[in-house]
């Protein structure tokens, strides 16, 4: 918790925030609002060397490019955007973003409107703000975790390590939620079968498990409150006392997959309840692979952002991948329009095992032979550039291949993706020639000129996709700093 001079300063912000003969513009919400909620998190804010104002990012070229704050700690930057009272601060996200994308010091962004706080980090890409923020509050309506979170921030308690850890028990803690919700409430047969094995003498039949399944639904629907789940997240008393530890989760017993929250599941018909008798001795047991592979779609699946979906669960298991992306140009754009595919093999670590995994235009194929982009594939008339994708072939360094594109000499030509339509990335069996899936992206994008289409990685002994879709106001310098590239 909060001191008691913190404390009182929050109530006094308060009573301002419910002053109805207050009127705010950008000023008076910087003065009575913001400032004074960063002197109650103990930030000396008449200090020059560590709260600077009309903060300009070093790479950025514009006079008027300059973030409202920034608090320097030494060995990173809190860059903070604030907005007069009542503003609708998500419009302006993409604001935030460039200062973030443009300062690498930075380990916090935040964007406020003097009431409401939203908190962005660089979770899923190192030095690219993520697309939404994985914290935020609103000062009227604090809760505990709230005031365990500000805590956290406070001068004499926030370090990048904090930050970094906090950034994961909130994200693992949304994401471990939305999990458990989604697996009781939808029962996999792989769900099923392993709670069933735990208790169950005799073989574990596809019959069993229909069974087992029925029941749980019923149980479920009768007998158990999911919002237990939401009480178990909430910390205790004991865990807020210890602020300067906080617990993640480690990363061998949940590694979050992607900034996605949901599988992609095929439609099957509905069955009718089985009617089902004890096992008998010579049924098989029904192995995994055939409980979760069902007959191929006899429509191309058409992917939503976030979607996740194996590509390798089959038997024999899918090797070769023609993977098409494509896009049309805005007919009334003059000046001619360059985009061009990217495409990153990462480790574990996020970066490219030597510089030879970044795959471009000039240097079309990985060195371990699994990555091949075609050249000069694009014609009158067609965007689509292909890359070829073989997936028994791919270093063993490798963990993600992702698909990138941008925008060429986009800020020279003041070009982004809101002039771009249509985009998509296919994914294609190169040896069968089914075509799998497609990820078609929304039209109207704002001012971004760096596009992360999808991504596949490892998952175990398996090979997913994700369709991502997230884009950023970066260039391929950034992106290849980033990613462990040095550009020459």
């Amino acid at each position: 918790m909060l001191d008691t001079s913190a404390q009182k300063s929050i109530d006094n912000l308060k009573k301002i925030l419910t002053n109805e003969d207050m009127t705010f513009n950008e000023q008076t919400t910087k003065h009575f609002l913001i400032l004074p909620f960063l002197t109650s998190l103990g930030y000396d804010i008449t200090d020059p060397n560590v709260l600077k104002h009309e903060f300009k990012p070093a790479n950025l070229r514009g006079n008027n490019d300059k973030v409202d704050y920034a608090l320097d700690l030494g060995d990173f930057k809190i860059i903070i955007e604030a907005k007069p009272l009542n503003t609708n601060i998500k419009r302006h996200y993409h604001q935030l973003q460039k200062y973030y994308n443009s300062t690498p010091e930075v380990q916090l962004g935040i964007i406020t409107d003097g009431r409401n706080y939203h908190f962005f980090t660089d979770f899923y890409y190192e030095n690219l703000m993520d697309i939404e923020p994985f914290y935020s509050l609103d000062v009227l309506n604090l809760t505990d975790y709230d005031f365990y979170f500000l805590n956290l921030l406070s001068y004499t308690k926030i370090s990048a390590n904090s930050i970094r850890e906090a950034t994961e028990e909130i994200i693992f803690r949304d994401k471990l939620l939305t999990s458990f919700k989604k697996t009781l409430e939808e029962l996999p047969p792989e769900f099923i079968k392993l709670v069933v094995k735990d208790f169950y003498p005799h073989a574990v039949t596809k019959k069993v498990i229909e069974k087992a399944t029925v029941i749980a639904k019923q149980v479920g629907a009768n007998r158990l409150d999911l919002s237990i789940i939401d009480e178990s997240i909430i910390m205790s008393n004991e865990r807020v006392e210890q602020l300067d530890s906080p617990t993640t989760v480690p990363a061998e017993e949940v590694a979050p997959e992607t900034p996605a929250d949901s599988e992609v599941k095929e439609d099957k018909p509905a069955k009718k309840e089985p009617e089902v008798s004890a096992p008998q001795s010579e049924e098989l047991e029904t192995t995994l692979v055939e409980i979760e592979t069902t007959p191929p779609p006899t429509k191309r699946p058409s992917l939503r952002k976030g979607e996740r979906v194996s590509l390798t669960m089959d038997d024999p298991p899918l090797t070769k991948l023609k993977v098409g992306l494509g896009w049309d140009v805005s007919s009334q754009q003059g000046t001619k329009f360059d985009l061009d595919v990217h495409v990153f093999l990462l480790n574990e670590n996020q970066k490219v095992p030597k510089e030879e995994f970044f795959i471009f235009y000039n240097n079309p194929q990985s060195p371990d032979g699994s990555t091949n982009l075609l050249k000069d594939s694009r014609t009158a008339g067609n965007n689509t550039e292909t890359v070829f994708v073989e997936l028994d072939k791919v270093s063993s360094e490798v963990e993600k291949i992702v698909f990138i594109v941008t925008i060429y000499d986009a800020l020279t030509r003041e070009q982004n993706f809101s002039m771009v339509n249509n985009a998509f990335i296919r994914m294609t069996n190169a040896e069968t020639g089914e075509e799998m899936f497609q990820f078609d992206l929304a039209n109207g994008g704002g001012p971004e000129t760096c596009l992360i289409v999808g991504e596949i990685y490892r998952y175990n002994e398996d090979w997913k996709f994700t369709a991502v879709g997230n884009g950023y106001q970066s260039d391929i310098q950034q992106l290849c700093t980033n990613f462990g590239v040095q550009l020459a």
